[in-house]
């Protein structure tokens, strides 16, 4: 990855990052545990895809489908994740 393309990689994240706090802050509670900031690179790279999906899912409207999207979402993005923490 050239530096270029990490600095680019970063302020994507810091708009995904704010996507997901706005959307937390407007009571979208679950999206919270889409943050991956905190992460160590590898995990952030299995992680960020996720996230990504769980803010298109947003704009799609509130319903009940949503939210059960958004669980599943979540439950896959965790195990998805544990498989790199078991490397």
């Amino acid at each position: 990855m050239t530096e270029f393309d990490k600095v680019q990689q970063e302020i994507d994240d810091k708009a995904l990052h704010d996507r997901l706090e706005a959307a937390r802050a407007c009571g979208v509670e679950v999206i919270q545990f889409f943050a991956f900031a905190h992460l160590p690179d590898r995990l952030k790279a299995q992680s960020r895809p996720f996230a990504k999906l769980a803010c298109q899912a947003l704009y799609s409207g509130e319903s009940e489908e949503r939210t059960m999207f958004l669980r599943k979402l979540l439950e896959a993005k965790d195990c998805f994740v544990r498989i790199a923490v078991a490397r």
